[in-house]
């Protein structure tokens, strides 16, 4: 029962979660900017907004560590855009991209 207590963020406190955000961007290589997401519609989850950047295959092992990561979360969108501004849908490995990014966590009831 702990361990399952341990995958919901403590909507009073994030700063834990926001610490782990943190933490795993940079552990990948990633350079995050987090925001909460205002207005929250829903008392189980909080959302925030990522806006990171770095190599294409390090953002996308970003979102994998998210996904995988000890927290319940669930990734609700991904925008990806180039050095220029310019969406993008098909990067290479190593091309620098800018990936705005959307995530929901789900709290401590």
């Amino acid at each position: 029962l702990e361990k399952m207590s341990q995958l919901f963020v403590d909507p009073k406190n994030p700063v834990v979660f926001i610490q782990f955000l943190e933490t795993t961007a940079n552990n990948v290589g990633v350079t995050s900017q987090i925001s909460l997401i205002a207005n929250q519609k829903d008392p189980t989850t909080i959302s925030f907004q990522l806006l990171s950047s770095g190599s294409y295959l390090k953002v996308l092992h970003f979102l994998e560590s998210l996904e995988y990561g000890p927290y319940l979360v669930q990734i609700q969108n991904v925008s990806l855009r180039n050095a220029e501004g310019e969406n993008i849908s098909k990067p290479t490995a190593s091309e620098k991209i800018d990936a705005n990014i959307t995530i929901t966590a789900f709290t401590k009831p």
